[in-house]
C-alpha cells in the first residue's frame, strides 16, 4: 500500500472530498465495519480544467435492491396468481377432456381462445397502468 501511496504522491494526484458520507463500503447490521474502498483520483491540471467536479456518495445498493423488489411486486406481483389460475383452467380442460370425447383440434382451439382472452386482459391492464 505504501508503494501505491508513493505513486499517488509522485504523480501529484488528488483525491477530492466526498460529500454524502465518509465510507463507500459497509458490512454487518448497523454498519459495525466500514471503509472507503473507492478512490477518485485526478491531476491538479484536470482539476483546474474541470473546477465544478464533485465526488458524491451514491445511495447504497441495498436500498436500491429493496426499491426494485417493491417495484417488482407492484408491477409483476400478480404473475403467481395468473399462473395458478391458468393451471386451474388447464386442469378443468383435462377434466372436460376425460368426461367427453374432445379431439386434439378442439383442445387447441380452446387453448388458443384462452390465450387470446388472457392477452386481451393483459393489454387492458397495461393500458390502465400506463
Amino acid at each position: 500500500m505504501t508503494d501505491f501511496t508513493s505513486w499517488i504522491e509522485e504523480m501529484e494526484l488528488h483525491d477530492p472530498h466526498m460529500s454524502g458520507g465518509k465510507f463507500t463500503w459497509f458490512k454487518g447490521v448497523n454498519h459495525p465495519s466500514a471503509a472507503r474502498i473507492d478512490i477518485f483520483l485526478f491531476s491538479m491540471e484536470w482539476e483546474e480544467s474541470f473546477k465544478s467536479i464533485r465526488q458524491k456518495l451514491m445511495p447504497r445498493a441495498i436500498m436500491l435492491k429493496h426499491k426494485l423488489k417493491d417495484w417488482s411486486k407492484t408491477n409483476f406481483g400478480e404473475i403467481t396468481n395468473k399462473k395458478n389460475s391458468l393451471l386451474e383452467e388447464l386442469a378443468g380442460i383435462d377434466l372436460t377432456m376425460e368426461s367427453r370425447d374432445l379431439s386434439e383440434a378442439t383442445i387447441v382451439v380452446e387453448l388458443e381462445n384462452m390465450a387470446k382472452n388472457e392477452e386481451a386482459n393483459g393489454d387492458r391492464n397495461l393500458e390502465s397502468c400506463g
